[in-house]
């Protein structure tokens, strides 16, 4: 809070006048919920309005809406993944305020969960930001005896990158590959369906 003054003595001191436009991604992530609601960009006007500039993603009952938002203030994108039981992943861009990749997952690999159970942003090496999910195997009773390996674990990837088609964006991703994640925090309000930690092995 204490931020706030600084900031606004700071442009003060610029001397001209300082406009821009606030954009705004409504429908907060509600993994932990029943009900879900549509994702929308809207756009804040000069005299206070809200419109929408185009729709994220749809939802409507327990099966629309936003399972997870990522941000990379970096690379100025956002993506944002649906609710089960669809597996849409698309990617906002933050300049142009406006929806630049949209792809359907590819199955879940072979022996795993239909769904992932965590997901993050990583800048890989190559290929730029990365989105990537965890998948965990489908094998119950291993899970719950303690006896899951690292051949139980799976990770795949999406470059967020617009001009790569989805059908060459989706790849293998090293566990490795967790040193590069990006640490920026998944979109949402705490306590209310945004999950804020990463479970992680690493040797």
């Amino acid at each position: 809070m204490k931020t706030l003054p600084i900031v606004l003595s700071a442009f003060a001191a610029c001397w001209f006048p300082v406009s821009g436009q606030i954009y705004l991604i409504q429908g907060s992530p509600t993994p932990t919920y029943i009900q879900g609601y549509p994702t929308s960009l809207l756009q804040l006007s000069s005299g206070g309005g809200i419109s929408r500039v185009s729709q994220v993603l749809p939802g409507s009952g327990k099966d629309g809406g936003t399972e997870w938002i990522g941000m990379s203030y970096e690379a100025r994108k956002a993506v944002v993944r649906s609710r089960w039981p669809d597996h849409i992943i698309v990617v906002v861009d933050f300049d142009t305020a406006s929806v630049d990749k949209t792809c359907e997952a590819p199955p879940a690999p072979a022996g795993m969960t239909n769904s992932p159970f965590e997901e993050w942003l990583a800048d890989l090496p190559g290929k730029g930001l990365v989105y990537v999910e965890h998948f965990g195997t489908a094998d119950t009773q291993k899970l719950l005896a303690r006896r899951a390996t690292r051949d139980d674990h799976a990770l795949v990837g999406m470059i967020v990158d617009s001009a790569i088609p989805c059908d060459k964006s989706f790849l293998a991703v090293s566990t490795s590959d967790i040193k590069f994640l990006v640490a920026g925090g998944p979109g949402g309000l705490a306590d209310l369906g945004a999950r804020n930690s990463h479970n992680a092995i690493y040797d």
